[in-house]
């Protein structure tokens, strides 16, 4: 039997400490909470019971806190809402046995084949195409020359410049031509989604919710405006992107809505600003973090900037990057830089449902027709797991070189390995810090994520990962890479600025709990001393 701690209130007063305190309590074993009116939840964690979770994905139906989601934080019409709650064939294309739900019906496996198409093989590679060169239009549209030019938040900065890039690439130009504030209103909507959450009545906070009002209304005009378009013309200007819906997911997704007679344009819209803020909730802080790390630390900014000179021929090459396994294999550390940057500043909870049946994993039996939530915390904070050189880079603190293996050093990689001691204060310091003098022994290390299934986990597991996770990888990763490539940047901020804001715990990317200034000029050859 699984053991019950704490209650709903502790959980939902403080989740970060209540999950980091009860996952601590159960070290690696599962644990229920008690929620109002005699129902429950539970938290599954420990590697083996995560993996196991995983390859049952297939066996669960889609989660009734999705429900929940729909309604109160994207604002769903009820009518539609029950489509979602009647809809228990699974996401495969053979539905679940028991299920009797009409094809299209079956919102869960609609959207989500439409989706891997659009974010798996080739409408992946164009999308991030898309992606690529919106945002390098971006970056080069930026006033900055060779003098320092201050600015208040580097979240800002990413959300506007790197953010728009992910929407316009996703749903065209329309959005931000009938807002052009859409990305600032995302962030607000963003920043009242922890109190939505908690049901908190419209009373009690007006603006959060006037804000949703506001984005579902400029996303009812983008459709409005494409439907009519669309229309008029009876023209698609290019097979997989148009200038009115965008990429051909957005049609796609359409199309499904439309074969659901209880779907209305509110419904429509809902659906939709739940795709854009998920697009935008977890990559853009996240992108914001490993651009931040890479440029605060001089020497992670020359061994980056370094494997990018010997990777690509010139500086044009970089700003060029193809969406390929070849172009991402040849920057080992870059790739360590976004799995370290996952690691420490995404915590998620991955949600599953065990529907009519009892849920065996493991030694463990999970009640039937429960949610079950993996919170991604315990497992990547996990100081028994991790490798820390013996101490030299905790587990809260960021590593470039955590998923690096070093063919000379047994020592290196993720796992944790056991060591002597290490001393002195000279060979402390040059643990943790590659010198010049070490790099020809640091030559060629290889990136790897192998033996961290179930604990390094930012995009869940099994049939139900996020279908976004290659995109992700690829734009953070070339976003870094343009950035250090264009520009030299500071870091003004402070640590206490650079803490993360509790109040975001289980939204996916955190977020500093201060604004983070910073200055920036198009790169030189010498970074300038401050």
């Amino acid at each position: 039997m699984v053991p019950f701690l704490g209650s709903a209130l502790g959980f939902g007063f403080n989740p970060g400490r209540f999950v980091t305190a009860s996952a601590e309590l159960r070290f690696r074993n599962p644990f229920g909470v008690a929620l109002p009116g005699g129902s429950s939840l539970y938290f599954l964690q420990g590697a083996e019971n995560i993996v196991t979770l995983w390859k049952k994905s297939t066996l669960v139906p889609g989660t009734r806190i999705h429900l929940f989601f729909l309604k109160h934080l994207f604002g769903m019409p009820e009518e539609a809402i029950e489509v979602y709650a009647l809809d228990n064939s699974g996401i495969k294309a053979q539905p679940l046995p028991g299920s009797n739900v009409s094809p299209h019906h079956r919102i869960h496996h609609l959207t989500h084949t439409s989706m891997l198409k659009f974010m798996g093989g080739a409408g992946l590679a164009k999308w991030y195409e898309r992606w690529a060169s919106i945002f390098l239009k971006n970056l080069q549209s930026l006033d900055l020359g060779e003098d320092w030019v201050e600015m208040p938040d580097l979240m800002d900065f990413v959300s506007e410049h790197f953010g728009s890039a992910v929407l316009e690439s996703m749903c065209g130009p329309t959005l931000r031509k009938i807002n052009p504030n859409f990305m600032q209103d995302l962030k607000d909507y963003h920043y009242g989604q922890p109190k939505r959450s908690k049901c908190i009545p419209e009373w009690m906070m007006p603006q959060a919710y006037a804000i949703r009002r506001k984005i579902l209304s400029n996303i009812k005009e983008w459709h409005a405006t494409a439907r009519k378009k669309t229309k008029d013309n009876n023209i698609i200007q290019d097979k997989d992107f148009d200038s009115w819906w965008g990429s051909d997911f957005m049609k796609d997704r359409q199309g499904v809505f439309e074969g659901i007679k209880e779907f209305d344009y509110e419904a429509y819209a809902s659906s939709d600003l739940g795709l854009i803020w998920t697009a935008n909730t977890n990559i853009v802080p996240s992108t914001m973090w490993m651009i931040l790390e890479t440029f605060k630390n001089p020497i992670t900014l020359a061994r980056v900037r370094n494997e990018l000179e010997t990777s690509f021929s010139n500086d044009d090459a970089v700003l060029q990057m193809k969406f390929d396994s070849q172009t991402t294999q040849a920057l080992p550390l870059l790739k360590s830089v976004y799995a370290e940057t996952l690691r420490l500043r995404i915590h998620v909870y991955a949600v599953r449902y065990t529907g009519n049946e009892e849920l065996q994993i493991n030694n463990w039996v999970l009640p039937k027709e429960k949610v079950v939530l993996v919170a991604t915390g315990p497992s990547h904070m996990d100081k028994t797991f991790w490798n820390t050189k013996n101490g030299l880079h905790p587990v809260d603190q960021f590593w470039a070189d955590r998923f690096l293996v070093y063919g000379n050093d047994p020592q290196s990689g993720p796992h944790k390995h056991v060591a002597p001691p290490v001393s002195s204060q000279a060979t402390q310091d040059e643990a943790k810090m590659p010198t010049a003098r070490a790099a020809k022994e640091e030559e060629a290390p290889e990136y790897t994520i192998a033996g961290t299934e179930g604990m390094w986990i930012p995009y869940g597991g099994g049939t139900r990962s996020c279908p976004g996770r290659f995109y992700s990888k690829h734009v953070m990763i070339a976003t870094c890479a343009m950035m250090v490539t264009m520009f030299d940047m500071e870091i003004l901020a402070g640590d206490d600025a650079l803490r993360m804001n509790p109040l975001f715990y289980g939204f996916g990317g955190q977020h500093p709990i201060g604004k983070v200034p910073f200055r920036i000029r198009k790169k030189r050859g010498v970074v300038s001393e401050q």
